[in-house]
């Protein structure tokens, strides 16, 4: 919920909006009193470790609404530097300084702005209702109200509700508030708790960690999957495009400089604080920080909460694999949090650097949002003699909007056309579309629910943001009420939202796997991701596999109860994937059937624990599908990344293969590490001694084995492709 108290400040300079008296119940409403907030300057921070809201520090109505006019007004071209017009002089020192910007070149085509109905509406179209009136003409103002609101209520979901400029390790995804209402008041030392450490397992709770509890440094590098220094620049998709990723321009990308180095703010709540000696146990971690290695070796470690303890030098991976934190200096900043080499290049392409060194128009000549992004959020350095720019955490964000947002559009969804639309149709509380794709075109890039394998965090508080703003706040429709929520419907669609919901959840606690390098410490999977899991869902789940069999996950006949019959089957699952092969943290099956107290036969690729693989025919009448054995296939497995250098050091038995031949394979000692080829006595637990076509080991998620197994699958999955 949006908790603020906004004051009267003339936004829309333009004289259609000024004479409009739309424009004074907008005055009026940001001057209305919200809540028990006494402040009429400021947004309000939900992170407070105290029960209920507190005015933001970083974030106060003037500062934003002044930033807005001059991004609505004069559009990122305004008061800007040309390299050959009007050239940027640095004077001065302890502030920003130099001489004035120019507006000359605001009428550019080239230049953007922020929308607010600039230009008469008639010439932008819009809708007609039946009697064959425009009403854009008369809805002009409520464009641009629209507009803003869908900007706040996205907003204060990621950065305002935390009081946070930039992103902090193991982002919160969703807020349980009655823990976190429950757990602050044991923190305060209120009957409802036990004692006073109880309550800081809240915010651990809140927090994106294996276990809740271990939090990869090289989370820097990027988080929920995302690798911020790797992503390619899409440019804005044009009408035709099917998707965001369309039209890829690699010059807006920043370099991933690998000798950049700095360290996020320190955030009251969700960092740790060596000062704060109140608390014994349960500490977030500390803020992110990027720099180079030092050495070959150089790791950066993990965090572990419940112990407070900085875990150095080991090689603990993030969910996307890195181990280190160089050239990772792109991580979220601002009021949108914009992030990536792309994020923040787009940024120093339109209003940096870039844009004054390729003589083109910059607001800000003197900074390179590639090499000290932590400008946005207030941190100077020498190089810019003290100055700082405090605007630019609402710059960066308004601008993030015009060019990621404002601007989208594919063969689907026009981001323009459906605000109007949206207004044009009454701006119904029941219609949710509208600020759903405005939520994924944000996150996701793209326009659509399942656009994206990037989980939508907030969702719920987003919608409700934005009805409160347009129907509360601003009283856009007249008399407005919270709409009582309607029964869910328990469908698949339920279910997939509830599954984008609970990722944190899911990543933290069932795709983590055992480090044995760190004594069984646990940590996220590097082969079994969210994102992949998902998409496979989306598949077996809504399409099926083969002759309509489908994965269960929800009966929306049988309400509630037929979902959390979904629940129970994927919990089976993930109850049973998570011994054979997550923990593991292996794709494939390796040897654990011991021979004679400390050995492996290396013929246990053809079956472990009195098994043979080759000989498991299906029964008679699915005879046709089991696999007939070739002798003279040859394959092996790989191991999984983190049974290799830098993860462990020891030797590993080799992985498991087939290979023509009935020569003895050997056996591997556990106890002296060495393999002994070519003994002609050691069998596995079913009496084999060769590899020979014992090509049907455990592979999978679920380690899926047998000459019968993989023949359904490949029946089925034959018969999916060809429909």
């Amino acid at each position: 919920m949006l908790l603020v108290r906004l004051t009267s400040y003339c936004l829309l300079q333009y004289n259609a909006c000024l004479t409009n008296p739309l424009f004074s119940s907008l005055i009026d409403a940001f001057a209305t009193p919200i809540k028990e907030d006494n402040d009429p300057t400021t947004f309000i921070d939900q992170s407070t470790n105290g029960i209920g809201t507190k005015p933001s520090r970083l974030y106060t109505y003037n500062a934003f609404f002044e930033s807005l006019r001059s991004l609505c007004v004069d559009g990122i071209l305004g008061d800007s530097y040309h390299n050959v017009k009007n050239p940027y002089y640095n004077v001065g020192t302890g502030s920003q300084s130099g001489n004035s910007g120019s507006n000359e070149f605001v009428n550019d085509n080239e230049n953007m702005a922020f929308y607010i109905s600039q230009n008469n509406d008639q010439q932008q179209g819009g809708s007609a209702d039946s009697s064959g009136t425009n009403q854009s003409r008369d809805n002009s103002l409520k464009y641009a109200i629209v507009n803003i609101c869908a900007f706040l209520a996205n907003a204060m979901v990621e950065s305002i509700q935390y009081d946070a400029c930039e992103e902090f390790n193991g982002m919160v995804s969703g807020l349980d508030y009655d823990k976190l209402i429950k757990n602050t008041a044991a923190s305060n030392g209120s009957e409802e708790g036990n004692d006073g450490n109880e309550g800081l397992n809240g915010i651990l709770s809140e927090l994106n960690g294996v276990n809740g509890r271990y939090f990869p440094i090289s989370n820097a590098c990027g988080q929920f999957g995302r690798s911020y220094q790797e992503e390619q620049c899409y440019d804005v998709p044009t009408t035709g495009s099917s998707s965001g990723n369309s039209d890829i321009d690699m010059s807006f990308a920043c370099p991933a400089n690998p000798n950049l180095s700095m360290t996020a703010a320190t955030h009251s709540k969700y960092n740790y604080q060596q000062t704060n000696t109140a608390r014994t146990s349960d500490q977030p971690p500390p803020p992110l920080y990027c720099g180079k290695k030092q050495t070959s070796d150089g790791y950066s470690g993990m965090w572990d909460g419940y112990s407070i303890e900085f875990i150095q030098k080991v090689a603990y991976p993030s969910t996307v694999g890195r181990i280190d934190t160089e050239a990772c200096c792109f991580w979220g900043r601002g009021m949108l949090m914009t992030k990536s080499t792309c994020g923040l290049g787009r940024i120093n392409h339109y209003m940096g650097k870039a844009a004054y060194n390729d003589n083109r128009p910059s607001r800000y000549p003197n900074l390179n949002f590639c090499q000290f992004p932590s400008i946005i959020c207030g941190v100077t350095n020498a190089q810019l003699n003290g100055a700082t720019y405090p605007e630019l955490r609402y710059v960066v964000a308004l601008f993030h909007w015009i060019d990621r947002v404002q601007s989208y559009s594919s063969s689907s969804w026009t981001y323009m056309d459906e605000l109007k639309s949206f207004v044009d149709g009454g701006m119904k509380d029941t219609d949710e579309s509208f600020i759903d794709t405005v939520s994924s075109v944000l996150t996701g890039g793209c326009d659509g629910y399942y656009c994206s394998m990037q989980s939508i965090h907030f969702l719920e508080e987003r919608r409700r943001n934005f009805n409160i703003l347009i129907h509360d706040i601003f009283n856009l429709d007249g008399n407005f009420a919270m709409p009582e929520q309607p029964q869910p419907k328990f469908d698949f669609d339920y279910a997939m939202r509830w599954l984008h919901k609970m990722r944190s959840r899911i990543e933290g606690n069932i795709f983590v796997s055992k480090n044995a390098a760190l004594d069984g410490v646990s940590y996220f999977s590097q082969a079994y991701r969210y994102e992949p899991f998902l998409s496979a869902l989306r598949t077996t789940g809504y399409f099926g596999v083969g002759e309509q069999r489908f994965f269960f996950i929800s009966d929306e006949k049988k309400g509630l109860r037929g979902f959390n019959a979904g629940l129970a089957n994927l919990a089976f699952f993930f109850a049973n994937v998570m011994a054979e092969s997550i923990a593991n943290d292996s794709c494939n099956e390796a040897h654990w059937d011991v021979q004679k107290g400390s050995q492996y036969s290396i013929a246990n690729s053809c079956g472990q624990n009195g098994r043979d693989y080759g000989s498991e025919i299906c029964p008679p009448w699915q005879s046709f599908m089991t696999c007939a054995v070739d002798t003279n296939a040859e394959m092996q497995a790989e191991l999984p990344r983190t049974l290799e250098p830098p993860f462990v050091v020891d030797a590993q038995p080799p992985p498991f293969q087939c290979k023509p031949g009935t020569t003895p394979a050997g056996s591997w000692d556990i106890t002296t590490q060495t393999l002994n080829n070519n003994d002609p006595t050691f069998t596995n637990s079913y009496g084999r001694t060769d590899i020979q076509g014992c090509c049907f080991y455990g592979r999978g998620a679920m380690l899926t084995r047998g000459s019968c197994n993989y023949g359904k699958v490949s029946k089925h999955q034959s018969l999916f492709l060809s429909t």
